[in-house]
């Protein structure tokens, strides 16, 4: 039997509060991003042409919270090039901030904005995606609309002329994501499990066997069954739904990850272990995520950007093996991952601080975050003496039995974003609780008792 005790602090509640911690995390140019549980902004880093979105260029080499932006869901920032950011709101809608050289922003002109703006004519958004000067969304009806740089016709127009304004690419249907890559190009996946790409491909990473570009959406004839996909420097990844993973295009550093450093133009297995469930790609390093929460690296490692406590180029997946339980993860010159108890761990370039340490000293393995959402909003928490209720399977993917509860207990389930989803009155020390129709995620169990509020938090999967 393992309890939850293994891996969170029980609390007791006095007053009104909740668990804030790290929901979304995404490795910048010279910068870090975290959308928090209470979808709110916190960054570190560069801010060079305001991509932090704090109303300045000042960047920090520690987390600091923004009230410029909340009410957040996701967070796409470019890689590499000209630094800006994307945000997407609860209610759909995308928001921009940082450089604005090629229209990027897609707000019309090519002015910086240091704050926030929201992006005019989008609405029902549910996937947003920054590349090295240009943008790609993915409207919840199934179509993908683009704007900023067009130079190597990556917006699918026929032309190479950019684009200030969001504009619908109307060929395209069906999708259930989009990526714009580092490079030039966009590649998106359709729900029929296929991936179509366009832009440059001088290395090939178009996948269709040749290095010519093109203007306009071709299919990956070579791939099926896809679930997700991932757009890097001119090199791209797909993963299918075997537990897979698959790559082409440019491979300097090896970071292909197929055990060389020769480019290819078509899709090629790569020597990462089976059963990967994610999939993060810098310009030259990539993370992939296992099913078992493992961590894994390849590619250019000058900044220890790999995590392996070196700086040796690997062509070859190899284990970060420092991390364990990790549920999220974000690959540039210096990488994040996020473990499944709210821990953030950054390691490789720093020159900015976008490590959080406080410092500008690189690291090759990774370091633990220690503030960077907080952790308990409210005041008058004090640490649970009451250590005797178990709570098991956990994970667990259907039933999770409660013991060693109070008599008239009132126990409630709350989503990580903090609403209520369940809710039982117990009249016994112990009890079943069904959480069947609960999506699979993070959850924290609160249990009222005459002697306080004791929390504690559950995986479904």
């Amino acid at each position: 039997m393992k309890t939850i005790s293994n891996f969170f602090t029980y609390m007791i509640i006095l007053l009104s509060a909740k668990q804030i911690y790290g929901q979304t995390i995404a490795a910048g140019y010279e910068s870090s991003l975290i959308i928090c549980s209470d979808n709110t902004l916190t960054n570190w880093g560069g801010n060079t042409y305001g991509e932090l979105g704090n109303g300045t260029n000042m960047g920090s080499s520690s987390p600091v919270n923004y009230p410029t932006i909340n009410a957040l869901k996701k967070v796409s920032t470019s890689k590499n090039g000209s630094p800006f950011s994307l945000f997407l709101k609860n209610d759909g809608t995308v928001w921009a901030c940082g450089n604005n050289s090629y229209g990027q922003l897609g707000l019309g002109d090519t002015l910086d904005r240091l704050i926030p703006t929201q992006i005019p004519g989008l609405t029902n958004i549910s996937e947003i995606s920054a590349g090295n000067s240009f943008a790609a969304v993915l409207k919840s009806d199934g179509t993908i609309w683009v704007w900023g740089n067009n130079q190597n016709g990556q917006l699918a127009t026929g032309d190479t002329l950019r684009r200030l304004s969001p504009f619908q690419i109307p060929s395209l249907t069906n999708f259930v994501d989009v990526k714009a890559g580092s490079g030039g190009s966009i590649m998106a996946l359709r729900n029929d499990s296929t991936v179509w790409n366009w832009g440059y491909n001088i290395y090939g990473q178009l996948g269709n066997g040749t290095t010519i570009g093109s203007k306009i959406p071709l299919q990956v004839t070579t791939l099926s069954q896809i679930v997700k996909i991932e757009n890097g420097m001119h090199s791209e990844y797909a993963l299918k739904s075997d537990g897979n993973l698959y790559s082409w295009g440019w491979n300097a550093f090896g970071k292909l990850g197929n055990g060389n450093s020769t480019n290819i133009s078509l899709p090629a297995l790569t020597l990462a272990p089976p059963n990967i469930k994610d999939i993060s790609a810098g310009p030259t390093s990539c993370l992939a995520l296992k099913s078992d929460s493992t961590v894994w690296s390849w590619g250019w490692n000058f900044f220890g950007q790999l995590g392996l406590g070196n700086t040796i180029n690997k062509s070859i997946p190899e284990q970060i093996t420092t991390l364990g339980n990790i549920v999220s993860i974000s690959a540039n010159n210096h990488s994040l991952a996020l473990s499944e108890s709210g821990v953030l761990y950054t390691w490789g370039k720093n020159f900015n601080g976008q490590l959080a340490d406080g410092g500008t000293t690189d690291s090759y393995s990774p370091i633990t975050v220690n503030t960077f959402c907080s952790i308990f909003s409210g005041i008058n928490s004090v640490e649970n003496t009451l250590d005797n209720i178990l709570v098991y399977p956990n994970p667990t993917n259907a039933i999770v039995t409660l013991t060693g509860i109070e008599n008239e207990s009132t126990i409630e389930i709350y989503n990580v974003l903090g609403e209520k989803v369940f809710s039982v009155q117990s009249q016994n020390t112990s009890i079943n609780l069904n959480l069947t129709e609960l999506e699979n995620g993070i959850y924290f169990i609160q249990i009222q008792t005459e002697n306080g509020n004791v929390t504690k938090k559950i995986i479904k999967q």
